[in-house]
């Protein structure tokens, strides 16, 4: 495993009504399923077949290096933040190259698994397209494969900041667990067995649900307290 530093440079949240980009924040808190306030936040997801499987894209991040190069390539302006979907942008890495199982630590104490690359898709395009150009719906998707960031998981809730520093914790070689925790969690809650899977899981993280609500309220706590008298 390698260790790369990595620089939050933007946090994003869903804008009502709105397909694929998200709004840039100062802050946000990562709950144990997402970004709270998030369209990505949940548990599980029914996929189009109506199969229910644990959600993997808890939340998304892209690094500012890669849609550098992906937007010369197009040759069109740099993507905004937000505008590809993500909940971050990392800058100080290249997360085309960075595998299943790798995890960013953040300095609020949370933790973040990746599941794997986000591949690029034509809503995003379409969408992307309406803002940058028509070069964007015709090359988006074949150019943006390798370099459309990560999605993920979180393993421990926290709160995220543009300028915090991270960890990303790299896994070379080593297993990959993320996956094998994910189809048993997928057999479990398949064949009629979802709402027993649930109910064991509430029963199971209470404990933790009380630390994550007790963190949510210090984060909005600190952000509702008055800054210093200026003379």
């Amino acid at each position: 495993m390698r260790t790369v530093q990595v620089v939050v440079e933007a946090v994003c949240l869903s804008t009502p009504g709105v397909r694929v980009a998200k709004a840039p924040q100062d802050e946000a808190y990562i709950g144990p399923h997402g970004l709270v306030g998030d369209r990505h936040e949940a548990e599980f997801v029914r996929s189009r077949s109506g199969n229910v499987r644990p959600n993997d894209r808890q939340w998304s991040a892209v690094s500012r290096e890669e849609i550098e190069t992906l937007c010369a390539d197009i040759g069109v302006a740099v993507f905004a933040p937000g505008s590809l979907g993500e909940n971050l942008r990392l800058s100080g890495v290249a997360l085309g190259e960075v595998p299943e199982g790798s995890v960013l630590e953040l300095p609020g104490g949370a933790r973040l698994e990746v599941a794997g690359q986000n591949d690029p898709c034509l809503n995003a395009a379409h969408e992307l397209s309406q803002t940058y150009g028509p070069e964007v719906g015709l090359y988006f998707v074949k150019r943006a494969f390798g370099r459309r960031g990560v999605i993920g998981r979180v393993l421990v809730p926290g709160p995220v900041r543009v300028g915090d520093i991270g960890t990303l914790l790299i896994l070379e070689g080593e297993a990959q667990p993320l996956r094998q925790a994910q189809d048993g969690a997928l057999r479990q809650a398949q064949g009629g067995a979802l709402r027993q899977a649930q109910d064991a899981a509430s029963r199971q993280k209470t404990s933790v649900d009380d630390d994550v609500v007790a963190g949510l309220r210090r984060f909005r706590a600190g952000r509702a307290r008055p800054g210093p008298a200026v003379a």
